[in-house]
């Protein structure tokens, strides 16, 4: 996992303040995470994971989020969440569009080995975000604010990557005063998917077409 792409996300700071305390002007909270879904460990928002998603949104990208509670199939599911893939959840069944169901069985079925190698239980573990196009292009994100990648995610990312051949990017939210969601997404290394590719100015995510 060294060699993972890293997406730089700038955010302004002022509207992230605004954001965690529920003010509504923030921009963020006009296709955000649910306020009734902010408790526990997402007690302020999920920010990251928004401002990367709008960001990504913006340059025409379809993102789910990892959560099988996000409203209007905003969701989904490909390791978490056991006894939501046994009852074959939306969240779950939804991820059969991209990638063939006996691929994502056995991707679990490896998961839960490395998981339990690296940890003491086999929960969790998904990246952040799903990101897609009409184009059929594809990959996930996991989102970092100051915290690294854990073991568990490690050893999950490589079996994605390595079971349904698809791209694990790492995105990293930083503030810039009067950034809006968009706004020079800046790559470390080009991936070698499709849809992210530099532009004549530099090493800048942009939507392919």
């Amino acid at each position: 996992m060294d060699e993972q792409v890293e997406l730089i996300v700038a955010y302004d700071p002022g509207d992230r303040e605004r954001y965690e305390s529920r003010d509504l002007s923030s921009l963020f909270h006009q296709d955000g995470y649910p306020v009734e879904l902010w408790h526990g460990i997402y007690k302020r928002g999920r920010f990251p994971e928004v401002a990367v998603r709008a960001g990504l949104k913006a340059l025409g990208f379809t993102v789910l989020i990892s959560d099988p509670g996000m409203p209007n199939g905003g969701g989904y599911i490909l390791t978490h969440y056991a006894g939501k893939r046994r009852k074959r959840d939306p969240a779950f069944t939804r991820m059969f569009q991209w990638f063939p169901e006996e691929l994502i069985c056995r991707l679990n079925r490896e998961c839960d080995l490395v998981k339990g190698a690296v940890s003491s239980n086999t929960g969790g573990g998904d990246p952040d975000l799903f990101v897609s196009d009409a184009a059929g292009d594809r990959f996930f994100v996991e989102v970092k604010d100051h915290d690294e990648l854990l073991p568990k995610q490690k050893a999950t990312f490589h079996k994605i990557s390595e079971i349904l051949v698809c791209d694990v990017l790492i995105a990293r939210v930083v503030p810039e005063p009067g950034a809006k969601p968009g706004d020079q997404l800046q790559l470390i290394r080009p991936p070698a998917n499709k849809a992210l590719h530099p532009t004549p100015a530099g090493a800048v995510m942009r939507r392919r077409g």
